[in-house]
């Protein structure tokens, strides 16, 4: 648990671990684990600094990403790995607005949006809201594949509270 006051910037709050002799590990600042759909939040706010609006027409509906593997010295020949990302209902939509994909926190729309912006804009917006950890560069950065502490969430997720003022 890791709670800030955003108007003082004082820790109210910082809740580790359970026994300090037994485990001096603290898990709300040193524990990295995937974000999953709160990541989602940063690459939408970074899509409106790239002229999306609430309103903004994306496609809910089924895509494929392939990618070739570079082949080995030993000979094998090169694999191709393909992605389809799914929303959770594994229903698609269609047209969507972008603010009706962030609060039903779809897969497709958001993977999309990741796509059309950049994931080198997605995470420069994440790492300028507070996040430090490294990120995985491609498009399921935007799904939160990435693993970050809880201390960076609560920092990112603050510095958005606080209309872009960084918590310090």
């Amino acid at each position: 648990l890791l709670s800030i006051d955003q108007q003082t910037q004082d820790v109210i709050s910082l809740v580790g671990g359970y026994d300090y002799v037994r485990s001096k590990f603290n898990r709300a600042l040193q524990a990295a684990r995937q974000t999953g759909s709160s990541f989602k939040a940063f690459v939408y706010l970074a899509a409106l600094d790239k002229d999306y609006t609430p309103a903004t027409p994306i496609q809910d509906a089924p895509i494929v990403y392939e990618e070739q593997d570079e082949g080995q010295d030993d000979g094998k020949e090169a694999e191709t790995k393909t992605w389809r990302p799914k929303n959770d209902s594994n229903r698609f939509g269609g047209d969507i607005l972008f603010r009706n994909a962030l609060i039903k926190s779809l897969n497709v729309p958001t993977v999309k949006v990741i796509e059309k912006i950049g994931v080198n804009w997605s995470a420069d917006y994440a790492r300028r809201l507070g996040i430090f950890s490294p990120l995985n560069m491609d498009f399921t950065l935007a799904l939160g594949s990435s693993g970050v502490t809880l201390y960076e969430m609560t920092r990112a997720f603050g510095t958005i509270g606080r209309m872009g003022k960084r918590l310090t």
